[in-house]
């Protein structure tokens, strides 16, 4: 039975390339190692988990444990979404004809727009999203960033 899913993850965002490439391929499974770098990240790097943690708890991906390796699978809810992701924006399965239809943006890009998206949470991790691709520092990463940069603009701060 195939269950709508309540999370579709944005478009060109680790989690919606991680379905697309899983659903593109022979038996939908995949090794951490492989889809990182079928989606072009580093083969290395530790934060797929948490990346594609909400993929798991709405039931689009599997997550499983063989050893030291960690391999992913795409369930039927999942396929759904990665098809929908797949389709052009102007082709969106199951959307209505309204949604289809080509959209003005609300605004001009601006010329010093860095084309580059931030956010800081309360846990002190920093999400980066640039050219379509996902960063994320843990705390101390961050920390350093923040250090380096004011050490960069000449700004002391006073112990408190």
């Amino acid at each position: 039975m195939n269950i709508p899913s309540l999370y579709k993850p944005q478009r060109g965002s680790i989690p919606a390339q991680s379905l697309v490439t899983l659903a593109g391929t022979a038996n939908g499974r995949l090794a951490s190692a492989a889809l990182l770098e079928a989606i072009g990240q580093p083969h290395h790097y530790a934060g797929l988990g948490n990346c594609l943690a909400l993929c798991v708890d709405h039931g689009l991906l599997l997550k499983e444990r063989d050893g030291n390796l960690t391999f992913w699978s795409i369930t039927s809810t999942g396929l759904s979404v990665a098809r929908e992701l797949s389709a052009p924006d102007d082709q969106q399965v199951d959307a209505p004809a309204e949604a289809r239809a080509p959209r003005q943006p609300a605004q001009e890009p601006k010329p010093d727009d860095t084309g580059a998206d931030f956010a800081l949470t309360a846990n002190g991790r920093l999400l980066i999203e640039a050219n379509g691709r996902q960063v994320m520092l843990d705390q101390a990463q961050t920390d350093k960033l923040i250090e380096y940069i004011d050490a960069q603009r000449g700004v002391e701060w006073e112990a408190a």
